[in-house]
């Protein structure tokens, strides 16, 4: 049996269970839990605080080490949180061939980029169709995120949602951009049309997280891409993501966002929360236009530091050594492709 276990999100509880024992010296997660993203059939629970039995199997085994993409918020010593995603963004050439207009105004305000039925992007997508001047918001949205109906248990089991916050019959058109032939990697993609399109027209990203129903904190390439456009972002449904991005030496604009709802477990107020508390400022054009101008030395900064190959090494350099062994025991073919280059 292999030392190292890959834990995809599609694989099912026997499998992870099967595999996870008193031989395993690693396991990695390249992506999410392999839990339902709204966690379905057991939304609610996970609501009133459920866990994953994942956690249950780090106490049971800690000889074995956990190696989480997203930051799990798990206070255990064989634990480490290790970016994946991230650090391919980071090793990936494409980004440093954008070029980012600091002179000119842009035609909108704001941008949203959507995707797979997911909490947070889905109740994003409700509040900017109501609330919104969709004349400011230029934005891509996926078919399928038109409804709220599997969102049900999220919205009652909330102490924060009010009824004007959405309209269930209110969403925002449908208007998917397919990837052409050959731009089918993320990064690829994001440079020779996304960028273009939504963060080169716009000053502000307004960024709902991919996560599922567990709590935990993401840095993907959605906010990666963002942070390098030089772009001020909006986060919404990511778990203390303002706090991670700031150790992390990046500037967030913490004094003029309100973040408080990243430090809420409400699926709902991490989210909404964000929105209502933020609505006069992102939704006035002046006042977003004026700050983006106002702060690009910081802005400027952000993307640098995007780009700094040597400080993200040299900063995960330890993990980074613990990550290579761990793939060197693995006996499957199928290694994450966010670490192709460590590989």
């Amino acid at each position: 049996m292999a030392e190292t276990f890959i834990l995809y999100p599609t694989l099912d509880d026997q499998e992870v269970q099967k595999n996870i024992n008193s031989s395993t010296r690693f396991v990695i997660l390249p992506d999410h839990l392999n839990v339902n993203p709204i966690g379905y059939p057991n939304t609610w629970e996970w609501c009133k605080g459920k866990k994953h039995y994942l956690e249950q199997m780090i106490i049971d085994y800690p000889n074995c080490i956990f190696i989480f993409d997203n930051h799990p918020w798990i206070d255990a010593d064989n634990v480490i949180w290790f970016p994946m995603t991230w650090l391919d963004c980071v090793m990936n050439n494409e980004y440093k061939n954008i070029q980012i207009d600091w002179n000119n105004k842009r035609n909108f305000t704001s941008h949203y980029l959507s995707g797979k039925y997911r909490i947070s992007r889905v109740l994003t997508n409700f509040w900017l169709a109501k609330k919104y001047p969709i004349d400011q918001l230029t934005y891509l949205n996926k078919p399928g995120n038109n409804t709220l109906d599997p969102l049900i248990d999220i919205l009652i089991s909330s102490r924060y949602r009010k009824v004007h916050h959405l309209d269930h019959k209110k969403y925002l058109e449908e208007n998917w951009l397919p990837r052409p032939d050959g731009l089918w990697n993320n990064n690829s993609f994001f440079t020779n049309k996304l960028y273009k399109h939504f963060h080169s027209q716009s000053y502000l990203s307004i960024l709902p997280a991919d996560n599922n129903i567990e709590i935990s904190t993401t840095t993907s390439e959605k906010i990666f891409q963002a942070l390098v456009s030089g772009v001020l972002i909006l986060h919404l449904g990511n778990y203390k993501v303002h706090h991670l991005l700031k150790n992390l030496g990046f500037e967030i604009f913490d004094n003029f966002f309100d973040f408080d709802h990243l430090d809420s477990t409400d699926r709902y107020n991490i989210t909404i929360g964000g929105l209502e508390s933020n609505k006069n400022k992102i939704i006035d054009h002046q006042i977003i236009e004026n700050q983006w101008f106002e702060n690009q030395k910081k802005l400027k900064f952000n993307h640098k530091l995007c780009l700094n190959r040597k400080y993200w090494l040299e900063m995960f350099e330890e993990k980074i050594k613990i990550v290579k062994k761990s793939l060197s025991l693995s006996l499957s073919s199928d290694i994450p492709d966010t670490l192709s280059w460590i590989s």
